[in-house]
C-alpha cells in the first residue's frame, strides 16, 4: 500500500476521532433488515452479502484489510462463525479496532501481501474493497491462497485494476463464481447520501455525504464495475 493510501486512511481515522465509525466501504442495497445499526446498514450488508450462501458455522474466517473493523464484527455478529481475526497494514485502523473491540476479534498489524498467519490456517478469507490499493497483487493473492484451508472460500469484493487482474480462467481455485453487484452499490450509494445526514459531526457527515455523492455519479457513469468473487480452494 502506497503512502498515498497510508496519509488518506490516516486522516479519516483523525477526522472519525472517537466516533463510531466502523465501516470505510461501499454498501450493499438492499440492505438485510436484521441488522441492528441502521445507520451504516448498507455497509454491514456488504459484507454479509459476500458470504451469502456460504456455510459459515462452526468455520474460521480472516478478513485481510480490514479497516476500522466493521467488517469482522459483522461476521462475528450474524454469522455462527467459530473464530473470527483480522488484520491492516495501517496502523491507526488496528490502534482503533483493538481500542473498540469488546468481541474478543484478534486484529494484527500486517501486509496483506505478507500475511503472518500459518499455511492452511483459516476456513475462510474475506477481502473486501481493499486490494485496489495493493502494490503486488499476486503476491497477495498468492497469500490467501496459502492461508486457505483445503476446501475453503475466498471471498473477494472490489472494484478498480487489482480485482480485474484476478484471472478465474487461470486461477488455482477448483471453483470460481463472479457476480457483477454494481446495480446494488449504486442503490447503496444513492440511500447513503440522505442516510449520512443523520451523522452528528459535521465533518464526517459532509465528507461521507460527498463520498457517496461522488461514487455514485462514478459508477453511474459507467466508469468502473463493482465486482464478487467466491472462490473454493
Amino acid at each position: 500500500m502506497g503512502s498515498l493510501d497510508q496519509a488518506t486512511y490516516n486522516y479519516v481515522n483523525k477526522m472519525f476521532k472517537d466516533l463510531n465509525i466502523k465501516f470505510m466501504n461501499h454498501g450493499y442495497s438492499p440492505s438485510y433488515k436484521f441488522i441492528k445499526d441502521l445507520l451504516f446498514k448498507n455497509q454491514a450488508s456488504l459484507y454479509l452479502n459476500a458470504l451469502d450462501g456460504v456455510h459459515t458455522s462452526g468455520k474460521t474466517l480472516l478478513d485481510v484489510g480490514c479497516g476500522r473493523g466493521g467488517g469482522a464484527q459483522t461476521y462475528l455478529s450474524y454469522l455462527d462463525l467459530k473464530d473470527v481475526q483480522a488484520c491492516d497494514i495501517n496502523e491507526k485502523n488496528i490502534e482503533y479496532c483493538n481500542s473498540s473491540n469488546d468481541m474478543g476479534i484478534k486484529y494484527l498489524l500486517c501486509d496483506a501481501e505478507h500475511l503472518e498467519y500459518p499455511d492452511e490456517s483459516f476456513d475462510i478469507v474475506t477481502s473486501i474493497e481493499s486490494s485496489h490499493s495493493y502494490a503486488n497483487p499476486d503476491l497477495f493473492f498468492n497469500e490467501v491462497y496459502r492461508v486457505l484451508k483445503p476446501g475453503g472460500i475466498f471471498a473477494y469484493l472490489d472494484t478498480g485494476n487489482t480485482i480485474r487482474k484476478f484471472n478465474k480462467e487461470t486461477s488455482p481455485y477448483t471453483s470460481v463464481l463472479y457476480s457483477d453487484i454494481t446495480k446494488n452499490v449504486i442503490d447503496a450509494c444513492k440511500e447513503d447520501i440522505d442516510n449520512f445526514l443523520l451523522i452528528e459531526d459535521n465533518d464526517s457527515k459532509k465528507f461521507l455525504v460527498s463520498l457517496s455523492k461522488d461514487m455514485y455519479n462514478w459508477y453511474t457513469s459507467k466508469m468502473d464495475v463493482y465486482s464478487k468473487y467466491i472462490c473454493i480452494k
